[in-house]
């Protein structure tokens, strides 16, 4: 490796400590301009040639130099963070020593009798064995201000690590990380669930404040960061969608990563574009002015997802937040948590947590986050939360959007080509076992094709995934228990045209038809969320109409026929989130259409430059002349408004 290359690696070490809340940090002499929210708590004027323990205890925190690569702290507004952290930090230290990389200030202490340290870094202390001038004066002043913790003080209150070379402080980076896993691993890692949220949001804000996201070389950064990140982990996000939901790769690939990539490849494609100022027209009433729309982020912004889709319906909202120039806090599910662990170590290895911060946890985690101030909240799941989201929202005054749910109708009429129809109605709705919120929920068939259809759908999943489809590997899996058995009750005293199979032990129940299902079925009282597929003949599209309006607006309407009268009629007078037109799902993976509900099935909408518009503001300008000023607004008004009702008509 050359000189830069470790000097790399050395930053994204010590970014990777801060995220996992190991080590408040700083890089002592790293000429490569470092994120300014990881500086907040290391005053870099301290030199350790004059450092004391008195200077730890009683130094005056407004009149500290902030010399250095950090620039000017006050301008951040973290003397009171700088000065709330020391009695927990314990000693403070950065040099600028020559090719020194020194870490300071581990937010836990760890009891100095834990084996895992004393075999990795000896029992002790090696005083001056770097050789880097003044480094014993450093360990004598680091221990005395620690107290008693000096027989392991490179991992009790402070990390310290600093070598001759760049290549002797990488190499101890690596003994420091592998103590940091041993950490992590024995369960005393810190707990995430738990943090301040509070405390995210002060350095998100801050960090915002700086303007640092508003510059696009640094949003496009960002996003290739993301995608070299994904990249890396892709095997563990395989492996992690498998045990949450029995997702085989190739799946995995077609409905969450592949998914990720096209979002990121098409906003770095177009970010240019859809943040240049856009000038519009102005009204004769504004003569002589110009009139411009400026896209701006909103700062600090919440992204809550869910389980089904854990990873890209997490990731994709991200990427629409971080292009758009904001800083998120990203909540994945507690039901997903294989795919919500990887979330959290891709963004901690990624970004600061000043800039993308990762929380896990349950309903009390996302109590904690709602309580909270963020500028937006975008939120995927079900009714029940979104109303508790929207609530919370409003306590704030704080935009949302809300991706739902509902149950979408697929409708078949007479003139539909029944094979291509089963096909494709087969893999939207028994994709991912039925787990989709814009899945067929049930189908409406005109009559006269009934049995046709029944005998193509049969069909088609034995294609698909054989005869026995819940030992399929392309089929997946119930996501838990409760689920299971709430599905089950909804097909308990039905008359079963086909099943698939149930397994409650490893949570696999296969395709389900319910032949003869009608609009009281318990299977038509809430959205399935489920490989269980109700059929409804009709025999008149206005009849369709009617009940589909009786019922609140769906997420997704399918439509298969031959018929433009009956793509005109349903299209324009049936409410809906969006849908296809003989097909199933795939009109969310389109980047050029707006992705979302409307009605029960929620508000607003993503994907594309989409996203880029739900996370921004548009801020509208009007720039006036100073040339003219036309006195017609001005008073004394007179009675003759002739040239008035010219200007304004």
């Amino acid at each position: 490796m050359n000189e830069m290359e470790i000097r790399e690696k050395l930053v994204d070490y010590g970014k990777r400590l801060v995220a996992a809340g190991l080590v408040q940090g700083t890089w002592g002499n790293l000429s490569m301009r470092l994120d300014e929210g990881h500086m907040l708590v290391t005053p870099s004027g301290l030199d350790y040639n004059r450092l004391t323990p008195e200077d730890m205890v009683k130094v005056d925190v407004t009149t500290l130099d902030y010399e250095g690569e950090q620039k000017p702290t006050s301008e951040k507004g973290l003397h009171a963070e700088i000065y709330r952290r020391r009695p927990e930090a314990g000693a403070v230290i950065h040099t600028h020593s020559k090719y020194a990389s020194v870490f300071a200030a581990a937010r836990r202490a760890v009891p100095v009798e834990r084996p895992d340290l004393k075999k990795v870094f000896g029992g002790q202390i090696a005083v001056g064995k770097y050789g880097l001038p003044g480094t014993k004066t450093l360990w004598k002043h680091t221990i005395e201000a620690l107290g008693n913790n000096q027989g392991c003080i490179m991992a009790a209150h402070g990390m310290i690590c600093c070598g001759r070379t760049m290549e002797d402080a990488y190499d101890h980076c690596l003994k420091l990380e592998e103590c940091c896993r041993q950490y992590v691993e024995d369960g005393n890692e810190r707990d995430e669930e738990k943090m301040d949220i509070k405390e995210v949001l002060v350095r998100q804000r801050a960090f915002f404040n700086e303007g640092v996201t508003k510059d696009l070389a640094y949003r496009r950064r960002g996003l290739l960061k993301l995608r070299a990140a994904v990249k890396h982990h892709e095997d563990e996000i395989f492996d992690a969608l498998y045990r949450d939901l029995g997702k085989s790769t190739y799946e995995s690939y077609e409905t969450e990563v592949g998914l990720v990539y096209s979002e990121i490849t098409y906003m770095l494609k177009h970010l240019d574009r859809l943040a240049k100022p856009k000038r519009v027209a102005t009204p004769l009433a504004n003569f002589p002015s110009k009139s411009v729309i400026f896209r701006e982020p909103f700062g600090s912004v919440l992204i809550m997802s869910p389980w089904n889709y854990p990873f890209q319906l997490a990731m994709v909202p991200l990427i629409g937040a971080l292009a758009a120039g904001n800083c998120a806090v990203v909540k994945p599910s507690n039901y997903s948590p294989a795919v919500s662990d990887v979330i959290a170590k891709i963004i901690s290895e990624t970004f600061s947590e000043a800039y993308v911060h990762v929380v896990t946890g349950g309903r009390e985690a996302n109590q904690n986050l709602l309580s909270q101030k963020f500028d937006y909240i975008f939120f995927t799941g079900g009714k029940v939360v979104g109303r508790q989201v929207m609530e919370s929202a409003a306590k704030h005054l704080t935009p949302v959007t809300l991706e739902l749910g509902g149950k979408s109708p697929c409708i078949v009429d007479e003139s539909a080509n029944i094979a291509l129809t089963a096909r494709r109605i087969v893999w939207g709705k028994f994709l991912n076992c039925g787990q989709t919120c814009v899945a067929p929920d049930y189908i409406l068939v005109h009559k006269s094709v009934k049995s046709k259809l029944l005998t193509a759908l049969v069909k088609n999943i034995e294609a698909l995934y054989g005869e026995d489809p819940i030992n399929s590997k392309d089929y997946s899996q119930i996501i838990n228990e409760k689920h299971f058995d709430r599905l089950s009750s909804l097909i308990e005293g039905e008359d079963l045209y086909y099943s698939g199979g149930l397994d409650r032990a490893r949570l696999k129940m296969g395709p389900i038809i319910i032949e003869d299902a009608s609009w009281e079925s318990k299977s038509m009282a809430e959205e399935i969320f489920g490989p269980i597929l109700p059929i409804i003949e009709f025999d008149d599209l206005r009849r369709v109409k009617k009940e589909i309006e009786g019922r609140p607006k769906p997420l997704a309407l399918y439509l298969f026929t031959r018929s433009k009268a009956s793509i005109k009629y349903v299209t324009k007078n049936i409410s809906f989130g969006g849908g296809c037109i003989n097909d199933t799902v795939m009109h969310l993976a389109t980047s050029n259409m707006p992705f979302g509900g409307v009605g029960d099935s929620g508000m607003g909408n993503y994907h594309g430059s989409y996203s880029f518009r739900t996370f921004t503001h548009e801020k509208s300008v009007l720039h006036k002349s100073n040339l003219i000023d036309v006195p017609l607004r001005y008073p004394p008004y007179g009675r003759d408004t002739k040239w008035l009702r010219i200007f304004l008509k």
